[in-house]
């Protein structure tokens, strides 16, 4: 059994990088400790599961991408994820070439959301399965465009037929 676990391990840190957890977050704007580089707000979780690793944007930017969680705080507790009605204190640090300014780029009083991009390629049922997709599915997604959203209509149909 413990040979088993560790394969699931292993392929779960594979393909951590793909499988993004949509979450909402709404900034508690008196908990904004830094506004640039890394950005480090407290947050509730409105909806979905926030982990390390999830990239941020803004929808309501035009999909403004900010960057990626890289920490996730409770009472000065380092944890893995935070779900729904949970109030946290996020890093995130930037992706791409200039880093995004709260204040600036975004408000406070703007929603963030997890960047979720869809995949051609289904690596297996048994990836499908532990990953936890099927819970993904019913969660209603914000995504970038029509193309997108019809992608992940497909994915979402596939995997509910294999499963």
């Amino acid at each position: 059994m413990a040979y088993q676990e560790e394969l699931k391990a292993k392929k779960r840190d594979e393909f951590k990088h793909i499988a993004v957890f949509p979450c909402k977050l709404k900034i508690l704007p008196q908990f904004i400790f830094n506004t640039r580089d890394p950005i480090v707000v407290g947050v509730i979780v409105e909806a979905g599961v926030v982990k390390e690793g999830t990239p941020i944007c803004v929808p309501d930017k035009e999909f403004l991408e900010i960057g990626r969680v890289t920490s996730i705080e409770i009472n000065h507790k380092q944890m893995d994820k935070a779900t729904k009605g949970q109030e946290v204190c996020i890093k995130i640090e930037p992706t791409g070439e200039s880093p995004k300014m709260l204040g600036r780029h975004f408000e406070e009083t703007d929603l963030l959301v997890s960047k979720v991009r869809t995949y051609r390629k289904i690596h297996s049922v048994a990836h499908i399965r532990e990953m936890g997709f099927r819970r993904m599915i019913s969660f209603p997604l914000v995504v970038s465009s029509f193309y997108e959203y019809c992608t992940y209509l497909c994915v979402c149909y596939v995997i509910h037929c294999i499963l």
